[in-house]
Parts: structure tokens; sequence; C-alpha cells
């Protein structure tokens, strides 16, 4: 390799989408840790990519002597599924430090299928693989294609869309799309949620909730300057470390 070595963007950005100029179906769906956020508006990159990637996080709730109580479920795993036949499990995560090869020291294994069952993608007959389209077994969820309208827009992106306002309405909680900057934070954090207003309606609420899957928030902070303050230690510290 000769040259400056692309970052991740640069890839990312570089790639050749063939299925979206040729108006093919694709998904991508992205579960990541709801926090830390990040400044930026995801509006520059225009708006059909929602059409094919999903940016989803995990969290859950119970009660607790006697109060409700909820905590997002940090997800710490590495790990790709492509074309459900294929995965990719390693250290690494998708940024420069894992990504470069000259800084953090990184391990993967790659697990292919050899035993597939028939499967369907976009309508079409699909050879999937046994093992990884096994491990989904709620019967109440039709996972037999999941690249259609069907389960992309009416189960996936309609259950993380609820899950994500039921846990906003009863907890009041963190992050949130509705808090763009630390002034709309302290206005968000000063209103109760129903989990101390109304008990009995908060338990309502909860019931609704379906798995863990919630909707990523994406324009939480975005309009705040996340950069360390000028002066302090971390501002100190290289960029490139954190990316």
């Amino acid at each position: 390799v000769t040259g400056a070595i692309p970052s991740v963007t640069d890839v990312l950005t570089a790639c050749d989408f063939s299925p979206f100029r040729e108006n093919r179906k694709y998904r991508v769906y992205v579960v990541t840790p709801l926090l830390p956020g990040f400044e930026g508006d995801i509006n520059t990159v225009g708006d059909q990519w929602i059409n094919y990637i999903s940016f989803a996080g995990l969290r859950t709730h119970t009660e607790l002597e006697g109060r409700l109580v909820t905590e997002l479920i940090y997800v710490h795993s590495k790990m790709l599924i492509a074309d459900d036949n294929t995965v990719i499990i390693g250290s690494a995560n998708i940024n420069d430090r894992s990504m470069l090869g000259k800084r953090d020291s990184e391990v993967a294994v790659i697990v292919e299928d050899k035993e597939t069952v028939a499967s369907v993608m976009d309508g079409q007959e699909y050879q999937a693989g046994k093992t990884i389209l096994g491990a989904f077994t709620d019967p109440t969820i039709d996972v037999t294609d999941p690249i259609s309208d069907h389960f992309y827009k009416e189960v996936w992106m309609v259950i993380s869309a609820r899950n994500a306002t039921i846990y906003e309405k009863v907890f009041r909680c963190l992050p949130s799309s509705d808090v763009r900057n630390r002034a709309e934070m302290e206005s968000f954090l000063s209103k109760s949620g129903l989990d101390k207003a109304d008990p009995a309606r908060a338990r309502e609420e909860l019931k609704k909730i379906r798995g863990f899957l919630i909707q990523f928030p994406l324009y939480f902070l975005s309009e705040q300057n996340l950069m360390p303050p000028v002066g302090s230690k971390e501002a100190m510290v290289p960029t490139e470390v954190w990316t």
C-alpha cells in the first residue's frame, strides 16, 4: 500500500452503493450504544438514507423496591452479519483506531454457514444460513423476508420508534432527539416523567414495550460543541486519539 491510508469515513463515502443506483432493495440494521452523542447535522447527507439504513440502540426497564427504573443496554459486541450467511466477530470498532492498521491491535474471525435453509430476500427465494436464521424465535414477528418493506418499515422501524417514545414519556430519559444542546437538556430534565407523576399510568404504558429495541436519537446534542474545553487536559491530546 502506498500513499496516505484512508480513514473510515473516506472508505464509507467512496463505497459503491450499486443497489441504490439500480433501485434494488437492501437494508443495513445498525445496533449501537446509545451514548455518547456526536455533534453534526445528519441532514447534510440528505434523507433518502433512512429507506436503507436504520440506527437503533437497546434499553430495558424494571421495578426496584416499588420504583420504576430504566437503563440502557450498552452494546459492546463487534459483530456484522451479512446476507444471513456470513458473520464477522472480533475486537475492532468501526473507527480509525481499529481500522488503520497502525494503532490498536485487533483480532477477528469470519464465520460462514455451510448449512442453509430456504428463505426469502426481497420476495425472491434465498438460501440463508441455518444457524443465524434460527437464532430468532419470536413467533409473533415475521422475519421471513428481512429486507422487505413490511419488515423494515412496519416491524423494525415501528417497534423501535414506539419503544423510544414510551421510554421518553415514562422516564424522560437521555439521550433524546428532543435535546439538541445543553440549554434544552436543562429544560428537558426539569419536567417529570410518568414514573414520578403517575406511576400507575406509567406501568400501563410500559406494558406496550416490545423487546429491547429503541430508535437511535440521531439529533441528541447535534447543536452542541462537544470538543473538550480549551486548556483542559483532554484538549491537549491530539484529536486523532478520539477517532
